[in-house]
């Protein structure tokens, strides 16, 4: 085993036990404070390094006045996915990554010029579509019982009757949770012509536990990228830092270029910073993942919704048809309690919601306002009670 590999199974040191642990009483105290918890956007609700926060109170003012054309946190990801320098590309998160690719030249210049997709998908992705001309074409995810499921053979065959130029995965799957097996990844690839480019929107690989062979596998597979984003798993979504980790072959057709005047250079030795804590991050993974577990083995006991296994930090879940329970009152009921929750309403989603995991007080609240919301439902309808002024629990 590889010394990145064994990394990856070190027993986390107390200290860093310790640290998540005060982390967590922090957001506890915030909750009751301000009343109020955003669970829709899969923001990362554990906080960050203590290191992170010592930075930003000894910031030097003197380096934003200056340039810096080459990040250092580029440096060490190249040491920590065991590659060259050519093989990272430092973006602005991983927004900023999607829009180089959907805006990219050699989308209308090769192949078809479309882009494959899941059917149910992030809507940015058909967002960035629409505002720079690019046709689209869909596979279908597979349903069954408590999960979803990418099917490689929909795929290869959406590949060989679409031949789209770009196939754009996301694994861990947004907003099913599904992830990609590293053998399904080599079988779309394999499935490719030397002219398609296979990009995996990776925003949620950290939380799932997985050796992270990305490096080699970029160096096998010249027209493979990665996207990964430091806003989830690092909590450091305001300071919108990304990059893509792609085969030479992928970079030279899309062409991509260093920025001429370099990155935010905050951001850049915050990045270098959550690198170097790697240990905390995996602990609060560790945490939320246990989180996720009990959330999911709670809601799965209630019959009338379907919760749904996921790679990533967040669960969704599917109230059944032919179900008095209605998603769109479960979301309000919560929103009445200062739970903010991502309704679904449209398509195969509908009647659909996702939960961010948070810390285990956040998540002992969410359980509680459920049941709550299950008592009441057999009381009276839900109409009547989202119709009353005010919320009946304090």
């Amino acid at each position: 085993m590889s010394k990145q590999k064994r990394e990856n199974f070190t027993a986390t040191p107390k200290l860093e036990i310790k640290e998540v642990a005060k982390n967590i009483e922090r957001k506890t105290m915030q909750i009751a404070v301000d009343k109020s918890l955003d669970l829709a956007l899969n923001e990362n609700q554990y906080g960050v390094a203590s290191k992170i926060e010592e930075a930003f109170n000894t910031i030097d003012i003197a380096t934003i006045s200056t340039y810096r054309k080459t990040p250092k946190f580029k440096s060490k990801l190249t040491a920590l996915h065991n590659v060259d320098v050519s093989n990272i590309h430092i973006t602005v998160g991983a927004e900023d990554a999607l829009r180089s690719i959907f805006a990219n030249s050699y989308l209308k210049n090769n192949g078809s010029g479309n882009v494959l997709i899941s059917d149910i998908s992030w809507p940015y992705y058909t967002e960035l579509a629409q505002k720079y001309l690019v046709s689209l074409n869909n596979f279908s995810l597979n349903e069954s019982l408590y999960c979803y499921q990418f099917d490689v053979t929909e795929i290869i065959q959406a590949i060989h009757t679409h031949n789209p130029s770009v196939i754009l995965l996301d694994s861990p799957h947004n907003p099913t949770g599904c992830q990609l097996e590293d053998e399904q990844i080599i079988e779309i690839y394999s499935a490719m012509s030397a002219e398609q480019i296979l990009v995996i929107d990776e925003t949620y690989f950290e939380f799932s536990n997985r050796d992270d062979n990305r490096g080699e596998l970029v160096q096998q597979l010249d027209n493979l990228v990665f996207i990964r984003s430091f806003s989830k798993y690092y909590g450091l979504a305001g300071l919108r830092i990304g990059y893509m980790l792609l085969g030479k072959g992928a970079r030279a057709k899309l062409n991509l270029h260093d920025r001429y005047l370099g990155f935010n250079v905050i951001a850049d030795d915050i990045a270098c910073i959550a690198l170097e804590n790697r240990g905390f991050y995996r602990a609060i993974a560790a945490q939320l993942n246990q989180q996720k577990e009990s959330l999911f083995n709670f809601l799965r006991d209630i019959k009338q919704i379907v919760p749904y296994q996921s790679s990533a930090n967040f669960l969704l879940v599917k109230f059944r048809k032919q179900n008095p329970l209605d998603a769109s009152h479960y979301v309000e009921f919560m929103a009445r309690h200062g739970i903010k929750l991502k309704l679904y309403s449209q398509g195969k989603l509908a009647n659909s919601v996702r939960i961010t995991i948070g810390t285990p007080e956040q998540m002992r609240y969410l359980k509680s306002l459920s049941h709550e919301y299950l008592q009441l439902h057999q009381l009276f309808s839900m109409e009547a009670y989202c119709s009353l002024a005010c919320p009946l629990t304090a």
